[in-house]
């Protein structure tokens, strides 16, 4: 099945779908970043640049896929300033025809970081013929302002270990956050392995998929 993974960072796909990364064919998965993924503090401060942010992802795909990688495509938005209107719609809407998408993953709406939200709410309305749509859980610090109903699950067990390594791969980020970010990670595979019968899982909220009996 061809499958979007749509996101606002580089590393957003990590935390939520490293899983569906690591178990779908390549030739069939398509990583969309709506945002440069570099990354100013309040005060200006650099903590990851543009070619930063590249290089990594790049480390962290091949060790998910190995060599051959799914198609990677940038919207190339400012960080923190991902729109919600209609250019980025009609980007989205391009490539999920372009590219025969019948899968999307992405953000909340309701995500409490402005570029996941836009990036989630742009989605919703550019996967409109898109028959099957699954939001991804929000991964600290990252939050909802809605209660996350998970009630679909991927099994991450085997895996589990190329998602923390994908995730160190991201030097800029386990900096800045340290070990409690891949803490968080952990702590939130076990809980949906528990769920759901597994030893580590991703969980996901089902917002529209085709039945075929």
């Amino acid at each position: 099945m061809k499958t979007a993974i749509v996101c606002a960072h580089i590393d957003d796909e990590l935390l939520s779908c490293s899983g569906i990364i690591s178990k779908t064919n390549p030739d069939d998965l398509v990583i969309v970043y709506t945002s440069i993924s570099e990354y100013f503090d309040l005060d200006g401060k650099q903590h990851r640049s543009r070619n930063e942010a590249i290089s990594e992802r790049d480390a962290s795909i091949k060790i998910l896929c190995g060599k051959v990688t799914p198609t990677l495509l940038d919207l190339y938005y400012p960080t923190k300033e991902v729109p919600y209107n209609s250019e980025i719609i009609e980007k989205l809407d391009k490539i999920f025809r372009m590219f025969e998408i019948e899968l999307v993953y992405t953000h909340s709406p309701s995500d409490t970081h402005s570029d996941h939200a836009n990036t989630g709410r742009a989605v919703f309305t550019a996967a409109r013929r898109v028959p099957n749509l699954f939001v991804f859980e929000p991964v600290f610090p990252a939050k909802s302002i809605d209660l996350y109903h998970i009630n679909a699950y991927i099994d991450i067990s085997n895996t589990f270990d190329k998602k923390i390594k994908a995730l160190k791969a991201q030097t800029s980020q386990y900096k800045k956050y340290g070990n409690k970010w891949l803490e968080s990670v952990e702590c939130l595979g076990r809980l949906r392995g528990i769920e759901s019968g597994f030893k580590y899982a991703e969980g996901f909220s089902v917002i529209r998929q085709r039945m075929i009996i």
